[in-house]
C-alpha cells in the first residue's frame, strides 16, 4: 500500500484503506512529501467516495479539488451519476457539488449482554 493508502488507514480505518485501495481512481494531495488529503472513486460501480482530509489541512480547500477531480474522471469514464455512500458531512458535498440526500439510513446499536 502506497504513502495515501497508509494514510487513509492511519486517519480512518482499514475499510476505507480497501475502498482506496481496490478504487478505479484516486486522486491525493500532499506537500513535502505527506499526504494531506485524498478522494476515490469506483470501488463500486457508480459510486465515489471514500474521501478525507488530514484534521490540520481542513479548510484550505484541498476536498473540494480533490472531489471534483474524481468526479470529472467517471464523467469521463462514461458515468452520468455518481452516489456518495456514507456521506459524512452533507453541508460540504451539497455546497461544493450541488449533491443531494435521497436516502437515508441510521445506524443503531446495542450490547446484547
Amino acid at each position: 500500500m502506497g504513502g495515501w493508502g497508509a494514510f487513509v488507514a492511519e486517519h480512518w480505518n482499514d475499510r476505507w484503506a480497501w475502498e482506496a485501495v481496490n478504487a478505479a481512481g484516486l486522486h491525493y494531495a500532499e506537500r513535502d512529501g505527506r499526504v494531506l488529503g485524498f478522494a476515490a472513486w469506483g470501488a463500486r460501480p457508480s459510486w465515489f467516495g471514500p474521501m478525507g482530509t488530514a484534521p490540520d489541512a481542513r479548510g484550505l480547500g484541498l476536498g473540494r479539488v480533490l472531489l471534483r477531480r474524481c468526479l470529472a474522471e467517471q464523467r469521463a469514464a462514461g458515468q452520468d451519476h455518481a452516489q456518495i455512500g456514507w456521506v459524512g458531512p452533507l453541508r460540504f458535498y451539497s455546497r461544493a457539488v450541488g449533491a443531494r440526500a435521497e436516502r437515508v439510513f441510521w445506524l443503531y446499536r446495542r450490547d446484547l449482554a
